[in-house]
């Protein structure tokens, strides 16, 4: 389900950059203390926490309880609109044309590249009609807005990043819609 990919998404996304950026803001040597050191930052990350006791929780098949979960559903439901002021917020602060090349280049690969990779590993591993049609679509959509949090959190490309969000969410209209045609075609229907 799309649950279960975005779950999975966010659970290796966010660890594996968050490993990758505490080592190389540690020694950058592979050493025991080293690869110690950068675990301990990365599992004091309130994000990786979040991702690993919400899997650890279904794992154990209850549902949570109302008095927890009431309050969570109320923040999850304001974490986009929290999230997109965050991203107004930045573009204030880098202005829009800031590393807009780079946002081309990023939103090119993202909108055109992304989906193209996506749909030739699914023809390629023999995935049916309608699930190559779901993964293709959300290869399609705009770049997240949690890539812009991991920007912000780790103090990199955060103008470049904006930027990318603005150009991809734009373009995303005309190129999402034509993705759906061109799989439709080619799939003959999806009905």
């Amino acid at each position: 389900s799309v649950s279960a990919v975005l779950s999975l998404n966010a659970l290796v996304l966010w660890t594996l950059v968050s490993i990758a950026v505490e080592f190389s803001l540690q020694s950058g040597h592979l050493t025991i203390r080293s690869f110690l050191k950068t675990l301990a930052s990365v599992f004091k990350n309130p994000l990786i926490i979040a991702i690993f006791c919400g899997v650890a929780w279904s794992f154990t098949g209850s549902s949570i309880p109302y008095v927890i979960d009431e309050p969570v559903r109320l923040i999850g439901n304001s974490a986009t609109a929290l999230s997109l002021i965050v991203v107004g917020m930045g573009l204030s602060e880098y202005g829009i044309g800031q590393g807009l090349g780079k946002s081309f280049v990023l939103s090119s690969i993202k909108l055109f590249i992304h989906p193209t990779l996506i749909f030739s590993l699914a023809l390629l591993i023999g995935l049916g009609p309608v699930e190559t049609t779901a993964i293709v679509f959300l290869g399609c959509l705009p770049m997240g807005v949690n890539v812009y949090l991991m920007c912000r959190q780790f103090h990199a490309a955060e103008a470049v990043i904006a930027n990318a969000m603005i150009i991809t969410t734009v373009v995303s209209s005309f190129t999402v819609p034509m993705a759906v045609a061109f799989l439709t075609r080619y799939f003959g229907g999806l009905g």
